[in-house]
This record gives C-alpha cells, structure tokens and sequence, in this order.
C-alpha cells in the first residue's frame, strides 16, 4: 500500500456514511480527488472525487510574539476547542525566538498537540522556527525540528519549495512587493545569507518527505508568490509558481506523503475560473483569498465571497478564513476569530451542500421544524441558535402581524 490509511475508518464522513473506506481508499490511491491527514480518532479526510466528497475542513491560526502571551493564548484555544462548531485544524505560526524550540514544556505547538489534539488537527510551518536572523537556517537543526515537531504531534506541515530566484526576479520586475508569504520571505532571505542557489527546503526535499512518511504527516506546498492584491492574480509569477507547484506535489505524492496545495491569495471573481483551469483538480486546496483590496474592515465577508467562488471551481479541502481585522494593523481578539471562524463554516456547509447532498437532511429538518411551527424563528442551526421551538410561541417581534399565524 503506497500511503498508510488505517485510520480512515475514524473520518466523520466514513461514521456518517457519506462515503465507505473503500471509495476514499480508492480516490487516494489513484490521485483522484482525495487526500487525508493522519490523527488517529480525529483523522480528516479532504476533497472531493469522482467516487465521494469529503466535507470540507476549517483551520483557525494562532501564535505568539512574546512569551507572557502564552497563558492567554491557552485559554483562547480552549474556547475555541471546545465550541460545538470548532475549527478542525489549529495553525501555529508562533516564530523562532518566542518560545524554546526543542523543549516539549515550552513549544506552543507542543502545548497544543498534548491539550487538543485529540479534538483538532495541529499545524505548523517549521521554517519559521528554524529561521535565524543573522544565520539563516541549518539544514540539520532543521530536520531536527521537523521530526520533535512530528514527535510532539503535529500532523500537518507547511512548506514552500517553490521559492526561487528566477520567479522572485520576476515577481519583483512586476509587483511593488514580490511576495508577501511570511514562510516563503524567509526562504528567500535564507539563500540570500548563505549565497545559495536554490531554497534549502527544495535542496533538502527527500529528506524532508522521509520525515513526514516515517510519522504520515501531511505535506502543505504552500505558494509564495500567491497574489497579495488583485491586480497580481495570475500575473506572470503568479502562473510560473502554479506550474512548479504541480512538479513538488508529484514529489510528495511519489513518496508516499499526503498532500495539500496551498491556494490563491486576492482574486477578482473573474478570474476564478481561469485559474481552475490552470491548477490540477487532484489535489485538495486550502486557500487564503479575498475577492477586493477595497472591503477594509470586511475581509471577512470579502473572503467568504472569494472562498464560494472558488469552491464552485475547484477542489477545495481546507478553508483558511480571513477575519475583520485583515488589512487594519490590529490584532484580532477571541470575537474576531470566532466571526472569521463562523463565517467560513457556513461557506464550507453551502459548498458541503454541492458536494456531499447528504448533508441537506440538516436544512431539510430545521426548515420542516420552521414550517410545522409556523414561524420562521426556530432552535438549531450551524451555531445552535436558540429560538423558538413550541406552537405556543409563534413568530417574532419583527412584523407585528404574522402571516404565518
């Protein structure tokens, strides 16, 4: 068997009966469609196939800049966590520096994967740990923290091998910032350090994978030159870096590795089925997209709108929802993520909707319990609002005289 699947049968969408072991063996085997991330009772399945859709996955990010932040940071995630619609995936993004890097105690990473991983899926991107500002980064200490990463329990990794020189000229020839990727700018300054020819993670990429096979972590090809407004999408880098991701993604998958793309950035609308037509539809997406530069203070809307879009188009496996304080210098608090995080669960349940018709049978019985109740307010939905749910309580105080009486 070329991957390891024996924890498919934890997937929700296998318990609910939305697809058998056997099609999303199948669809993984044969480069169909579906991927899959390996934590254990909370494995996740991503994609959608010819033979079944999985339903589509949410990640919230998290990080620290300083180290007393770590106690506050723990009590936001454990809300989080423990919401009924919570995120699926905990992205750290927490740099070098902030926290100790190797000591279980004091990585929040390592933090996380012990309190939560049993309930979410823990993420990391370990270039921005082994980055060092004067030094760059050492291939040996790098590969260390891949495996303590793995061992601690994160089961999904974040890397750009297609940072390079000739698509960095280009970008840079055509864009008044060539990239904005955080992971992908350190690569990039890491070669300019060590006067190296190619990015230290596309030179070291075998041994990366035996890392991630050894513990079947998942492998996220992430994008840096994804555009950072509009006017960048599917300019020249942009298409250029499409086509390298193509090529690392084989590689992943050849060894073995589960795999994930890391999407578009700001797109217009009409671009998005252009952009479908360029990207292979084997590989779930996990995209990070606004629709306008112009929604200041809305990205959160603007990413909803730029998410169904491209989920209508593409293979979608991840959504990574921006929030309200995008673009405005502030810091987002607990509310922020929690509007960000409800507004891309119910994209991925509208796109759910295309994807896994079973999923209807939830509309269909809160819109049955509406219209048996005769009033539009009723208990229930995506977040368990609570409303109305007795004859003797019909209506609302909206519009006085109800029709529905």
């Amino acid at each position: 068997m070329k991957y390891n699947l024996s924890n498919l049968c934890h997937v929700e969408e296998v318990k609910k009966g939305y697809i058998s072991i056997e099609q999303a063996t199948t669809s993984i085997q044969n480069n169909d469609g579906l991927s899959f991330i390996d934590n254990g009772a909370c494995s996740k399945l991503l994609g959608q196939s010819q033979n079944g859709s999985a339903l589509i996955k949410v990640v919230s990010n998290t990080g620290i800049s300083s180290r007393r932040q770590l106690s506050a940071e723990l009590k936001k995630l454990e809300k989080l966590v423990s919401l009924p619609y919570a995120p699926d995936m905990i992205f750290d993004h927490t740099s070098r520096g902030v926290v100790g890097e190797r000591s279980l105690d004091e990585n929040l990473y390592a933090h996380i994967a012990k309190e939560y991983g049993s309930r979410v899926v823990i993420a990391t991107a370990p270039i921005m740990v082994a980055f060092q500002k004067d030094k760059g980064i050492d291939i040996k200490e790098l590969l260390e923290i891949i495996e303590h990463m793995a061992v601690c329990g994160v089961r999904f990794m974040l890397f750009h091998p297609t940072t390079n020189r000739e698509i960095w000229a280009i970008a840079s020839r055509d864009r008044i910032k060539p990239s904005t990727s955080w992971t992908g700018t350190l690569l990039y300054n890491d070669m300019l350090i060590n006067n190296r020819t190619s990015n230290i993670v596309a030179e070291y990429f075998d041994d990366i994978l035996k890392i991630l096979k050894k513990y079947n972590v998942t492998c996220d090809i992430g994008t840096t030159f994804r555009p950072a407004r509009i006017k960048e999408a599917l300019d020249e880098a942009h298409i250029q870096e499409l086509k390298e991701q193509e090529i690392w993604i084989r590689r992943v998958k050849d060894a073995g590795v589960f795999c994930v793309r890391e999407g578009v950035g700001h797109i217009p609308l009409h671009k998005v089925k252009h952009f479908s037509n360029i990207i292979e539809s084997s590989t779930p997406m996990m995209p990070l997209p606004v629709s306008t530069d112009y929604a200041v203070g809305f990205d959160h809307v603007s990413c909803a709108i730029a998410l169904t879009a491209i989920g209508m188009s593409c293979n979608i496996g991840l959504l990574n929802p921006v929030t309200d304080k995008e673009h405005t210098g502030g810091v987002p608090n607990f509310n922020d993520i929690l509007l960000g995080l409800k507004t891309a669960r119910t994209v991925a349940h509208s796109l759910d909707l295309i994807n896994c018709p079973s999923v209807q049978i939830l509309d269909d019985k809160l819109a049955d319990s509406r219209q048996n109740n005769r009033t539009c307010v009723i208990d229930g939905g995506l977040f368990q609002i609570c409303g109305v749910n007795s004859n003797a309580q019909i209506g609302c105080n909206r519009c006085g005289n109800c029709p529905f009486k």
